[in-house]
């Protein structure tokens, strides 16, 4: 069983995930418990946060709750590039090059020399941004 020792109990609730330390969320889901099943215990994220200590390493597990790393965590473009998401991740979490620039995490592409209208590059193109076109910038100020 997940909890309870001389009185086992059949049922989970957010009191008991709380009031124990020893139920993190890893060990939750290794006892079988559903993010779905989590959502239902405790809707709120930001519970999870405060009292189990979701993090930027809980997000690729998280994402269907959703466990949003810049809106949630506060996160920012360099802890995307620390935690090296996947792909799958970041667009589950609609985390797409559009998106980063509407969020302010990437300074919008100046505009195409020839045809005078701002580049949209593909999600392919996320990592490197305006560095693909040789304008410097990219993830972390790098070139690619």
């Amino acid at each position: 069983g997940l909890h309870g020792w001389f009185n086992p109990k059949r049922t989970l609730c957010w009191q008991d995930v709380e009031q124990n330390p020893d139920m993190t969320i890893e060990k939750l889901f290794d006892k079988g418990v559903t993010l779905q099943q989590m959502r239902s215990i405790q809707p709120d994220i930001y519970h999870w946060i405060n009292a189990k200590g979701a993090s930027f390493e809980h997000v690729p597990m998280l994402t269907d709750f959703p466990l949003h790393p810049i809106r949630h965590l506060r996160g920012d473009l360099s802890t995307l590039a620390e935690m090296r998401y996947r792909p799958r991740v970041l667009l589950a979490l609609d985390l797409g090059f559009e998106k980063l620039q509407e969020l302010h995490q990437i300074a919008p592409c100046p505009p195409h020399p020839q045809t005078n209208r701002p580049d949209k590059p593909s999600a392919g193109l996320m990592a490197r941004g305006c560095a693909a076109r040789g304008l410097g910038g990219g993830v972390l100020g790098a070139r690619v």
